[in-house]
């Protein structure tokens, strides 16, 4: 099997992880970041990297970010130039910014630029608990009719 071939099997399997709400979105994030190794797409393993939360990338990023916010902030008339490049790979801040991505990883309260694994678990744990509260809720009310 070739390069393409193996990356299109790898995409169909991210692309069936990313379509079941069971799955994890990490675990395709891995496959995509195969995808891109195999077929040396820089901009898609920068991108793969971000989401994962890997600290050089989402270091330059966020302070590109900030940068950015402070221009916009002092209302600075020349225009913002933004970097091509992330770590000396290729990166398109602008389509970064335009789709809106850009707004939730600077977000704190939207998980910021931690990795989308860690989101991820404080999710998990966020239902387990609000799910251990309803039990305990209902157990109580139990109690109380006996």
């Amino acid at each position: 099997m070739d390069k393409r071939q193996e990356a299109t099997e790898l995409v169909k399997k991210a692309k069936n992880i990313f379509l079941d709400d069971r799955s994890k979105i990490y675990s395709g994030l891995y496959l995509l970041k195969q995808v891109a190794t195999l077929l040396d797409d820089e901009e898609l393993l920068v991108w793969v990297n971000l989401e994962l939360g890997d600290p050089i990338i989402t270091r330059s990023v966020k302070n590109t970010l900030e940068d950015y916010a402070e221009h916009v902030k002092m209302k600075k008339k020349k225009e913002f130039i933004f970097p091509k490049t992330v770590n000396g790979k290729p990166f398109d801040f602008k389509k970064f910014i335009d789709s809106g991505e850009s707004t939730r990883k600077y977000s704190t309260s939207a998980g910021g630029f931690q990795s989308i694994e860690v989101v991820e678990k404080i999710y998990d744990t966020f239902l387990k608990k609000l799910s251990n509260k309803g039990v305990e809720l209902e157990y109580r009310k139990n109690l109380s009719n006996i």
